[in-house]
């Protein structure tokens, strides 16, 4: 994910531990792919992402994630990959995940 300098430093301040994300690739029946709008990324259209929370995993984090951004219900399937960063203490998980359901 790329956030501006600005938001490192920030998180990087109050947070002193590493810290871990993770991106959603999200089909549907169609094979299609969820990108959303994000207003406060440099690149705006992107995947679906957030932070983990304390004792979260990443599979619950991005059913959480995109169930808040999107009000989406998605079925996690696997973690596709995991990378880290040299510059930030930040691990990055990307999971893959099929649209089940608008929650209603």
């Amino acid at each position: 994910m790329l956030f501006p300098s600005w938001w490192w430093f920030v998180l990087n301040f109050f947070n002193k531990h590493f810290m871990c994300s993770v991106i959603g690739i999200v089909q549907n029946e169609n094979k299609k792919i969820l990108l959303l709008n994000h207003k406060y990324r440099p690149d705006p259209i992107a995947y679906p992402a957030g932070w983990l929370r304390k004792g979260e995993d990443p599979l619950t984090a991005i059913a959480r994630e995109i169930k808040e951004e999107t009000n989406f219900i998605v079925e996690p399937i696997r973690i596709l990959s995991v990378g880290s960063s040299k510059k930030n203490s930040h691990l990055e998980f990307v999971v893959e995940a099929k649209f089940v359901a608008v929650n209603s």
